[in-house]
């Protein structure tokens, strides 16, 4: 890459917070969450150690939630609470990872919110 592109590709980034982490999104591509719990779901959601106080408690919160929509029979919630508890483990595994720098962007191998993987979303 010349400096030219590199200080583009610096610059179109778009660096701010969101809840436990930061979004890394091309300012150029739009954010496609469209719900609160998006940002674990998104390949350029990031995190690190000092926010991992933040993510056990969504993760111990949302299993609570999963929990008591399975007791009262509302198999969706307890589904869509089940995916997202799933997502936070994954960033707590990532964050926890003494493989990497600390820092946790989400996985492309990993289902999205709708339980395909990228490429099954890509593919149709």
């Amino acid at each position: 890459m010349s400096g030219v592109e590199w200080l583009a590709e610096k610059i179109g980034r778009r660096l701010h917070a969101v809840a436990g982490g930061w979004c890394g999104r091309h300012i150029s591509r739009p954010c496609p969450k469209t719900t609160a719990d998006g940002c674990y779901f998104c390949e350029d959601f990031q995190s690190d150690l000092q926010l991992l106080p933040i993510h056990r408690d969504t993760l111990a919160r949302t299993r609570e939630l999963q929990s008591d929509a399975a007791a009262a029979g509302r198999s969706r919630a307890a589904d869509v609470n089940a995916r997202l508890a799933a997502a936070v483990e994954h960033v707590i595994a990532r964050i926890t990872d003494h493989d990497n720098d600390g820092l946790a962007p989400a996985s492309d191998d990993r289902p999205d919110h709708r339980g395909e993987t990228k490429e099954a979303a890509d593919a149709g």
